[in-house]
């Protein structure tokens, strides 16, 4: 019998060392994760990953009804928004693509700048929008304008608000954390990791899990600027090229692998 044949029987018929008994179980929990339904998993988008966050992560879903502006993305820095106010031009992760199970807080948290601004309203809107809903109807909204960020707590009334911090001049990381999805419960605002804004804001308007960012007024507008996106409230599933989500299934695959040789040897 030829060397090269003895050699594949000597690998399989030889025992599994712990290692490979590990992982091969650690597969086979992964392939049962795979059978389970999805639950909540924190999804992240780098805009130095060269790809758009519907590209990236495909939770994300593009709202874009500008014309002609598209989202550009260049040089680790992505650009959205219209030239005219009516136009919105947003990023949202709902339906089967969201999971709000088993959260005790939700957030929502991107490095960004305010770039330009066009406005019809009084304060109430604004060219950014970072926003939670729940499917009992509670919504969470913050806004910012330059040189100037607020919550809402109604559809034309403002909660906390700050016009001394800047979201114009230098890219700040923003993250809204809500404490509760109904009416009344606590939204808190961070600009680099410090507290800024805190109130009980949540309030009723329309239902459906969702979490959504950008230019989504129809009565202000402008560009802002993003590089990262992250939320605790993706749906776990596959993230595409230049995605974050992580999956079992490479793992799967080499315990599929191991597991076989271990049928193979017991054979």
């Amino acid at each position: 019998m030829p060397a090269d044949t003895d050699d594949r029987h000597s690998l399989f018929e030889a025992p599994m060392t712990p290692i490979l008994r590990t992982l091969a179980l650690a597969a086979g929990a992964a392939l049962a994760s795979l059978a389970l339904p999805s639950h909540a998993a924190v999804v992240t988008w780098y805009a130095a990953d060269g790809a758009t966050p519907d590209v990236a992560v495909p939770q994300w879903e593009l709202v874009d009804n500008a014309s002609p502006e598209n989202p550009a993305l260049s040089g680790g820095v992505l650009t959205i928004g219209g030239s005219a106010i009516a136009e919105q031009m947003y990023y949202s992760m709902d339906g089967a693509n969201a999971d709000f199970s088993g959260q005790t807080s939700y957030w929502l948290e991107a490095r960004l700048r305010v770039n330009t601004q066009s406005l019809t309203a009084g304060w109430w809107r604004a060219p950014v929008t970072m926003g939670i809903g729940f499917a009992g109807g509670g919504l969470a909204i913050f806004e910012l304008r330059r040189d100037y960020v607020y919550l809402r707590d109604g559809d034309n009334s403002r909660a906390a608000f700050s016009s001394a911090l800047d979201t114009d001049t230098e890219f700040h990381t923003w993250r809204m954390e809500v404490l509760g999805s109904t009416a009344g419960s606590i939204v808190n605002v961070y600009q680099d990791g410090t507290l800024v804004l805190s109130d009980n804001s949540v309030y009723n308007y329309g239902a459906g899990d969702r979490v959504f960012w950008g230019d989504s007024s129809i009565i202000a507008g402008g560009r802002s600027e993003w590089t990262y996106v992250s939320t605790n409230l993706g749906a776990l599933r596959d993230p595409g090229p230049g995605g974050s989500v992580p999956l079992p299934g490479s793992l799967a695959l080499a315990g599929l692998g191991l597991l076989a040789l271990g049928a193979r040897r017991r054979r």
